[in-house]
């Protein structure tokens, strides 16, 4: 079974070893400068061009943000190219809003740019007949932790709305698992544990010595947020 990813950032990166480390023919694209790997290829997807690697893969895992898909009659035009593939479309939590608590099974109703334009292409992605669109929380891991970000930061809103977030060694562990899933269209890949995002950050911060962030003021009346679950048990962690 041969598996293409677009492209080798840091979780595709991360998913090439492990799809290596158990055996599968794996390759993948750059597009600014090589990763050093076995089976890289030059990618250009605004151009489409160098995709013979892809051509010849049983599965697509596209990993793509949406600042570079770009526009929608360009994914499309993707998507047309490799509609017989095994398409597995890597999308993100920002499709829901405040929506409360939401599973699969809860229509999106996104109000950021980025969420209204990724579920236009997870809409698109369905259309095909082997498609798998995975919605991660904010993806975290030991090189790349958001506490950083916010330590020692002030005046940051909503301190008592929840987190959704998903380790990369859990999400590949959820990717792997998906690989061959043909019962399942859509899965939300976050972890169990909710905590609000003053909790989350301060301890992460008294864990590792930073600054305390300081959080706005916030009611309990005032809360509209987001928990994101799955509904599916084989993909909980």
């Amino acid at each position: 079974m041969k598996i293409s990813i677009i492209s080798l950032g840091w979780l595709g990166l991360s998913l090439y070893h492990e799809l290596e480390e158990k055996g599968f023919d794996v390759s993948g694209s750059y597009f600014n400068r090589p990763k050093g790997v076995k089976k890289e290829f030059f990618f250009d997807y605004q151009h489409n061009s160098a995709s013979l690697p892809i051509k010849e893969s049983d599965i697509v895992f596209f990993n793509l943000p949406p600042g570079q898909i770009k526009n929608l009659d360009l994914f499309k035009t993707f998507l047309s190219t490799y509609k017989e593939k095994r398409f597995l479309f890597i999308s993100s939590t920002s499709v829901y809003s405040e929506q409360g608590e939401v599973d699969e099974r809860i229509n999106p109703l996104p109000k950021s740019p980025n969420g209204v334009f990724l579920l236009q292409c997870e809409e698109e992605v369905l259309k095909l007949k082997n498609s798998l669109i995975i919605r991660p929380g904010g993806l975290y891991g030991p090189s790349r932790h958001p506490g950083n970000f916010l330590a020692g930061k002030n005046n940051i809103p909503n301190p008592l709305s929840y987190i959704n977030l998903i380790s990369q060694e859990n999400l590949i562990k959820i990717i792997m698992k998906s690989l061959l899933d043909k019962e399942v269209r859509i899965i939300n890949a976050v972890e169990k544990k909710h905590v609000t995002k003053k909790d989350f950050y301060e301890h992460y911060a008294r864990e590792k010595s930073l600054p305390l962030p300081h959080f706005q003021e916030q009611n309990q009346n005032e809360i509209n947020f987001k928990k994101v679950i799955t509904c599916y048990q084989k993909y909980q962690c």
